[in-house]
């Protein structure tokens, strides 16, 4: 009896093995490629609706557009416009902001915003003569959006290419310096610490966990540990590739790159797997051209800007396999900067002003890994065989 027994449950347990084998490996798949997109529509199309726009008055040059709720911080050549967005067709005037001062008799621009709390922090740039192109930071208290206050301004005395707030830090890559300001109290924000690097000029900045990633136009890219944000050093120097630009998705880690070197050419989106916290692992590879200089990730697409000021919008949604879904010309738009939250794309386009739209997002099409759905069919059919024995 005892060895009737155990051939019967051999087969069971092999039978019930490869069913949940398949279920598992079929659960993966799904989980892999599906990406969460809002309001999915039964086009089949990506395409841009126009909601509504702001064209503000005569002279408006729309460069850069931050979202906060229902607010939109729009940066235009003369001031810093605050907007109600919360009717989409119809944004209005909150309030704007125009003291920036005045230097050699060069008013700067508000080119960069960024929100934090009641508080935005706005780069802006001027021609001089010693400095050529320089940058300054203001802070704004926002939180009377009819009355923005000025609070106070930094100068870094360098031409600014990136920055990012998390958290309580504020990170600024310069000419040759990464800055690290404490906004703990944004009243009194204040250097904490900083990095350079003889020869490599920090143009982006990726701050994931305790790392910071710095890329460069022709130098590679640098990773810091900033754990103790007031003396960052250095734990990888790569001059493999350039980094441009850096986006982290959790552990999958966007980018543009190109070969190190200022007479190189050529750009990719690269995308990465991080491994062992600041390791990259290439995934994929896809050529864009010289031409895109900068992006942003949402919901599972990357929509890039290039330096004619018009923009591409990648298909991202699987890893393996990357294409450009939408192509904007410079007859159709201006594109300055732009922002999205969920389907609701903000476009800084010129003299256009800010532009609101919808953007429709094709039904998820996922691919199935074929093996795993083949053990899983063969998991289904012999479940179903040792049912049917069962019964019997």
């Amino acid at each position: 009896m005892v060895s009737i027994s155990n051939k019967s449950t051999h087969p069971k347990i092999g039978v019930l093995f490869f069913f949940f084998l398949g279920l598992f490996l079929c659960s993966t798949a799904f989980q892999t490629h599906a990406v969460y997109n809002p309001r999915n529509s039964t086009s089949e199309e990506f395409a841009f609706t126009e909601l509504g726009r702001w064209a503000g008055e005569e002279g408006v040059y729309a460069l850069d557009v931050t979202i906060d709720d229902d607010i939109a911080y729009v940066c235009t050549g003369d001031f810093v416009a605050i907007l109600d967005v919360s009717d989409l067709t119809d944004p209005s005037l909150l309030g704007k902001f125009n003291q920036f001062g005045s230097y050699q008799g060069v008013i700067p621009w508000p080119k960069h915003v960024l929100a934090f709390g009641d508080f935005i922090f706005v780069v802006a740039y001027w021609h001089d003569l010693i400095y050529c192109w320089t940058n300054k930071i203001m802070v704004l208290d926002v939180s009377d959006p009819s009355n923005p206050l000025f609070v106070l301004e930094f100068n870094v005395q360098r031409l600014i290419y990136d920055i990012c707030l998390i958290d309580n830090f504020l990170y600024v890559a310069s000419s040759g310096v990464f800055n690290i300001f404490s906004v703990a109290d944004v009243s009194s924000t204040y250097l904490l610490g900083n990095f350079s690097a003889e020869g490599f000029y920090p143009a982006a900045i990726g701050i994931h966990g305790s790392f910071a990633f710095l890329g460069s136009y022709a130098n590679g890219y640098l990773v810091l540990d900033i754990s103790n944000p007031s003396n960052p050093f250095m734990v990888k120097n790569c001059t493999d590739f350039s980094i441009t630009r850096i986006h982290f998705e959790e552990s999958i880690t966007y980018t543009l790159t190109k070969p190190t070197g200022y007479g190189s050419s050529g750009r990719n989106l690269t995308v990465f797997n991080l491994t062992d916290s600041y390791d990259l692992e290439e995934i994929n590879r896809f050529y864009v051209s010289e031409e895109n200089w900068d992006f942003i990730f949402s919901e599972g697409y990357i929509y890039m800007k290039t330096y004619s000021f018009d923009f591409r919008v990648l298909n991202a949604t699987n890893l393996y396999h990357l294409e450009f879904v939408y192509q904007s010309s410079e007859e159709e738009l201006d594109a300055q900067g732009f922002s999205i939250i969920g389907n609701d794309f903000y476009l800084a386009a010129g003299a256009e002003g800010l532009i609101i739209y919808e953007v429709n997002y094709p039904p998820i099409t996922i691919a199935l890994n074929q093996s795993a759905f083949l053990i899983f069919i063969v998991g289904v059919f012999a479940f179903l065989i040792f049912l049917k024995r069962k019964r019997r």
